[in-house]
């Protein structure tokens, strides 16, 4: 099986070929029976074998991947770039959106194409594009099928043909795009659900703010949860913001998903300053609400069950009885 769109590295910005980052692909069979499908394996250009995306070792420099791949053309289908947390980039992957005779996109897709506008180029098999732009915060990886849409910042490959697509050359900062997009198909739902500050929630609080605290600061990560809690950033190199979310993803977990218990604590803490009720989004909402929105959808469901604590209303309930067997899941 061969890719429809022939590479062309040579369009491949330069801020990615700067990078050692790059593998090979190959087009594999997997699954069994009515699974049984075409997948990409990454491949190492260093010595042909499978690599690894959390291998650093079996990566390469742009121009080992591009020889590798002209070298082995029969056996190899083109290369890609591996995603990291230690570059800005984030991948945007388009499925099923572009008609390989006229070229013309889905509306859906090109709205996208033109509210991200940073480097675009169309997928291996023409029916898609992937976009690759730099965030100064990074978003929860996230997929959804229809429209077939994923959002990559780490742990993940994007094979790559140069084929750019009407001009988005260039890789740009989009910060404010992607964190609007990513609300408008991943959010948009859990906003609505979650972060409406109502005042019935009062009513439903599975423990009161003094309890909340205790248990924080008698778990088993509570080393982090007090570094957060007295304003430090060290945990995330200095990187305000990504305390920001660490801190309410703690929170969120003990509290549940409860956005106005979640803001009220947040605000006690050495963290809080002015931009968290700055509006930073094109519907109005508040750098802090969309941060306890994504603080809350990161759980993936996961909260203390305060409800099976059988001393979760004694404030005084001693550590054996605390829970702090339980954690958080950490951003």
């Amino acid at each position: 099986m061969q890719p429809t769109i022939a590479a062309q590295p040579e369009n491949i910005p330069d801020e990615l070929k700067q990078r050692d980052q790059f593998v090979c692909w190959r087009f594999a069979r997997s699954g069994e029976g009515a699974s049984h499908r075409w997948c990409k394996q990454p491949i190492s250009p260093i010595d042909g074998q499978l690599a690894k995306i959390t291998s650093p070792e079996t990566w390469s420099d742009f121009g080992t991947a591009v020889n590798a791949f002209q070298r082995n053309k029969s056996r190899l289908a083109g290369i890609g770039y591996v995603f990291t947390n230690d570059d800005p980039f984030v991948g945007i992957d388009l499925d099923h959106c572009r008609d390989t005779e006229s070229r013309d996109l889905t509306e859906w897709a090109s709205k996208l194409v033109d509210e991200l506008d940073s480097y675009t180029e169309v997928s291996p098999s023409g029916t898609g594009v992937k976009i690759i732009l730099k965030s100064a915060e990074m978003v929860p990886s996230r997929r959804k099928s229809s429209p077939g849409i994923e959002i990559y910042s780490s742990q993940r490959y994007f094979t790559l043909t140069g084929n750019v697509l009407n001009g988005h050359e260039q890789i740009h900062t989009r910060t404010e795009q992607l964190l609007s997009v990513h609300q408008q198909y991943f959010l948009s739902a859990d906003f609505t659900a979650s972060a409406s500050l109502s005042t019935s929630e009062e009513e439903t609080l599975a423990a009161t703010d003094q309890q909340i605290l205790q248990r924080a600061n008698r778990a088993r990560n509570r080393k982090k949860f007090q570094s957060l809690w007295y304003g430090s950033t060290n945990l995330h190199a200095s990187n305000h913001s990504q305390a920001d979310l660490a801190l309410c993803r703690i929170l969120a977990f003990w509290c549940g998903p409860r956005p106005q218990q979640i803001d009220r604590l947040y605000r006690q803490s050495k963290l809080y300053r002015p931009k968290w009720d700055e509006s930073h989004f094109a519907n109005g909402s508040t750098y802090g609400e969309m941060t306890i929105v994504k603080a809350i959808a990161g759980q993936d469901g996961t909260f203390f069950p305060w409800s099976s604590s059988p001393c979760h209303l004694d404030s005084s309930s001693s550590k054996s009885q605390s829970g702090a067997g339980r954690e958080p899941v950490l951003a």
